[in-house]
């Protein structure tokens, strides 16, 4: 990757209680409490946020922040960057060796994890045997107004 992983800064530090805070999330119609993972280390400026999910973690999900260049597919922007389906792999492992690998041990399949009869890591450890997704999340992390404040 032409993008260096770099430590994190005061900025995570700052990010992390934002990202981290447990949320709502959906699929497929059902109702979840979850809690995002934010990767302490960034690419780049650091300056865009990416949301990646493993299909089989969905809807948890993890915020990497990158490079303000980057682009997805769907992007209507002129961003000169790579397209992060291109960088994947590489932060999928970056993301590994900080929350563990997830991948389903011999004993589980994916509807019956059975934690104690096995050496699967629950979330966020990264299961991404079947595949992930991404989109940009620059926007979904705004803080709340404070009391009193215009909307």
């Amino acid at each position: 990757m032409d993008f260096p992983r770099q430590e994190p800064g005061a900025i995570y530090g700052q990010l992390q209680p934002i990202v981290e805070a447990e949320q709502d999330g959906y699929l497929w119609g059902e109702h979840y409490r979850i809690t995002p993972a934010l990767l302490p280390w960034f690419y780049g400026d650091g300056e865009a946020l990416f949301a990646l999910t493993t299909i089989n973690s969905r809807p948890w999900f993890y915020v990497i922040r990158g490079d303000s260049s980057w682009r997805v597919e769907t992007d209507r922007t002129n961003r000169t960057g790579p397209d992060f389906r291109d960088l994947c792999d590489d932060i999928i492992e970056d993301l590994r060796e900080v929350f563990g690998n997830g991948d389903l041990c011999e004993i589980c399949d994916a509807d019956d994890r059975d934690h104690d009869e096995c050496e699967c890591q629950p979330w966020p450890a990264v299961d991404a045997t079947d595949g992930c997704s991404w989109s940009r999340c620059d926007d979904w992390f705004a803080p709340a107004p404070m009391q009193g404040e215009a909307s």
